[in-house]
């Protein structure tokens, strides 16, 4: 059941066993204390940013936005790279 409900919000390969998917939601944690797993640390991390580009002038939010884009996508693409 706990691969099943965490079917959407973890990269559960089809070829892992259910041994191998339990591991993975466990060692990702699994959200339900919201300290642990990928969305949930990237949901804080965003509310974080979200804070602090609040505190900045209108010009200084536009030029660290679109400079974080960019970092994101630099990241995006060496993700995707393979090995």
């Amino acid at each position: 059941m706990l691969v099943a409900t965490h079917r959407g919000r973890f990269a559960i390969d089809a070829n892992l066993s259910l041994a191998q998917a339990l591991k993975q939601i466990r060692r990702s944690g699994n959200g339900d204390d919201g300290k642990g797993g990928p969305v949930s640390l990237y949901d804080r991390a965003q509310a974080t940013l979200i804070k602090k580009l609040g505190g900045l002038l209108p010009d200084d939010v536009e030029a660290a936005a679109r400079r974080t884009i960019a970092e994101l996508e630099t990241a995006i693409a060496a993700a995707k790279r393979p090995g």
